[in-house]
């Protein structure tokens, strides 16, 4: 009798799990950030009026950030707030390149709102 397995390398190729996430001493998941795509503050700004600016380079209340997870996660808003708690060198380094628009690739741990 034959066996029924096909001849090595003629199988399905080895598929790979995606990382798990980390987990702190609180047992709370943290995921890697792989980049933060793009901002949101719209429901934090005032009425579009000539020459309304944020008074002294204030973040608004409502500052979002869409993330990029490394790993199977999906792309998901997060407050400024946690962001700035968790990864505050990945937030410096979007809000650095908003002015020139390149991306901000990171590789930092971050816990999800």
């Amino acid at each position: 009798a034959r066996s029924q397995l096909p001849p090595c390398g003629l199988g399905p190729p080895f598929q790979r799990d995606d990382p798990a996430p980390l987990v702190d001493r609180a047992n709370n998941a943290r995921y890697i950030v792989e980049a933060i795509l793009q901002h949101d503050d719209t429901r934090a700004a005032p009425p579009q009026v000539r020459g309304v600016h944020h008074r002294d380079g204030e973040v608004p209340p409502h500052l979002e950030y869409l993330m990029h997870w490394l790993g199977p996660m999906p792309d998901s808003w997060e407050p400024h707030a946690v962001l700035v708690a968790d990864v505050p060198d990945c937030v410096a380094a979007y809000e650095a390149s908003l002015a020139s628009a390149a991306g901000s690739p990171c590789g930092a741990v971050a816990h999800r709102a």
